[in-house]
């Protein structure tokens, strides 16, 4: 199921593009990963190929946003268990079982 309010990110480059939507579908589910609803491509009226990505829409901004906002920094606990957290999220989707298609739900 998509959701009510979504991101629709535009850009006239694939390689970005194949990489965010490629990353979008092995994190799909987990809870630190904004979702990738679809991947598509559309030509402009100018004949040029532009390539769309729905995305869960982020109300508080991205993450640079996100990190300027708190202005001093993180404490370093804070940073640690980002990291691992991080860390954990990667190494989950380093399985195979992350690769293969999944249901949108």
């Amino acid at each position: 199921m998509v959701a009510e309010e979504v991101c629709i990110k535009v850009s006239g480059r694939i390689d970005g593009w194949l990489r965010e939507a490629y990353f979008g579908q092995l994190l799909n589910g987990h809870p630190r990963a904004i979702r990738v609803y679809d991947a598509f491509p559309l030509t402009s009226a100018e004949g040029r190929p532009l390539y769309f990505l729905a995305l869960e829409y982020a109300r508080h901004g991205d993450l640079r946003a996100f990190l300027h906002s708190a202005g001093e920094g993180w404490p370093e606990k804070t940073v640690r268990r980002e990291i691992a957290a991080s860390s954990r999220c990667s190494a989950s989707c380093t399985a195979a079982s992350c690769c293969t298609a999944t249901s949108r739900r």
